[in-house]
This record gives C-alpha cells, structure tokens and sequence, in this order.
C-alpha cells in the first residue's frame, strides 16, 4: 500500500466483552479457565505461564478439543479498541497476538520496513476485505500498555544475537537454556532512540555465566554475571549506544 492521498472511511471493531478464538488441538478447558494465545500460532490454549502465551482472559464455555481444534468464546476482562488497518506484509491468522509496525499512515506490517520504525499495536484479527485489526499500543514509558514477554533467539556458538526487530520498548527477555559460557550481543543499529528492555534470569536455565554487550564495537556492557544465580539486567538505547545495569541475587 501507499499513504493516503485522500480522507478514507474508519473502519473499528470494538471486542465489547467477548471473541471467538480457535482452541488449539489437543487442548480441553473448562468454563472460568485462564486462557492465553500462543504465539506464532496465532490459536489459544489453557494458560499455562510460559514465555510465548499472552494471556486475554477467560474461558466462557467448556470445550474438548483434543482431537481437533474448535472455536472458543473467550471473555476480556476490559474491551479491546481496534481499527483496521490495510496488510502491508502478509500477516496472517498465524500472527494474531503478535506486535506490528507502521509500514504508512493507512498500513502496517509484521517486521519494520526500516530503522528505527514505530510499533503499530497488538495484532487480533486478519481479513482479506478489512485488512489486519490492531489495538493501537504506547509502550508502559510513555503511559501506554504495550509491554511484552518474549522469547530470545537461540544460542548460536554461545551467543544470542538480539535483532533490532526484537526490541520493542519495555519488552521483557527470558534467558534461554545456556551449554556454555554465554554472552547476549545487542543491536549496534535499528532501534528506536530511548528504548528500554529488561533480561531476566531464572538462576535455574542460565547454569554458566552471562555477559551482556554492545555489538558496537563489541563493549562489554556487564561483567559475567554469576552462574546459576538469578539476575535481572535493564539496557538503554540512547544516541546510537547501549548502556546497561545489573542486579543479581546474593
């Protein structure tokens, strides 16, 4: 799509109370249960607190969907405001729960289109006539609600690339499983100025030291912290550099 070069109708969906969802296969919940999407799927599931769940609400039926996938009523405990926007980049029914990007002023895309570019919202819908519905987001700083729970990349030779994508303002990273020694190398480019994300580790899956570090250069941002201790790490993007602290348990 292109920008507007004309006033256009707006096209809103408000999720009043209640959606309908498709319940993954091999799940069964009953009515009251705490469900979440997974993400990637764009399905739900019975929450479960894993790192690639966003939890929206509850169960209003009970459903058996253990050998097939079936439609779920999910209740919202606040209404959900979204707008349709046109699909710049092939998002799907997979990517519903995920976070988009402004690709221009009447479309959005699943990756930026560039440096630096805005989140968009949280992704609930996908049609081929109305386009992507997307709740429009600010990130916790500026007073808004866009705060995320993510998955980082995998250890590759010890190390986990954080990709400029990735760090979405206020975001929170779970620590992977470490083999080794490890070290997490985050993006020299690509990343909104003032962006805060924050890493924490359980003290369960980081069994060997983690360094945190600035692909600029690279600069050691942290020292090795501790094996098998839990930390929390907050990094700051600010004019083209990151700077970071950490805390770790005694």
């Amino acid at each position: 799509m292109t920008a507007l070069s004309a006033a256009k109708a707006i096209n809103r969906h408000i999720i009043a109370r209640d959606y309908t969802f498709t319940l993954a296969s091999g799940q069964t919940v009953w009515k009251g249960a705490l469900i979440a999407i997974k993400l990637g799927t764009g399905t739900v599931v019975e929450a479960t607190g894993a790192s690639d769940e966003l939890v929206i609400g509850l169960a209003m039926e009970s459903v058996n969907a253990a050998s097939a996938a079936k439609p779920l009523a999910v209740e919202f405990p606040t209404p959900v405001n979204g707008i349709y926007f046109a699909n710049g980049s092939s998002i799907a029914a997979t990517n519903i729960g995920d976070i988009c990007y402004v690709a221009d002023d009447q479309t959005v895309a699943l990756t930026p289109i560039a440096a630096g570019v805005s989140v968009a919202g949280r992704i609930w819908g996908v049609e081929t006539v109305r386009g992507v519905l997307v709740e429009i987001l600010r990130p916790t700083s500026q007073g808004g609600n866009l705060l995320a729970s993510r998955t980082l990349p995998a250890h590759v030779s010890n190390d986990v690339i954080v990709t400029a994508a990735l760090c979405i303002p206020d975001t929170i990273f779970d620590i992977a499983t470490t083999a080794a020694n490890s070290t997490v190398t985050l993006p020299a480019t690509g990343v909104a100025e003032g962006t805060v994300v924050t890493f924490v580790a359980d003290g369960t899956k980081n069994g060997h030291t983690v360094q945190y570090r600035d692909a600029t250069g690279p600069v050691n941002l942290t020292a090795a912290l501790t094996a098998s201790k839990r930390h929390v790490v907050k990094a700051i993007y600010l004019n083209g550099l990151w700077f970071a602290t950490a805390d770790i348990s005694p």
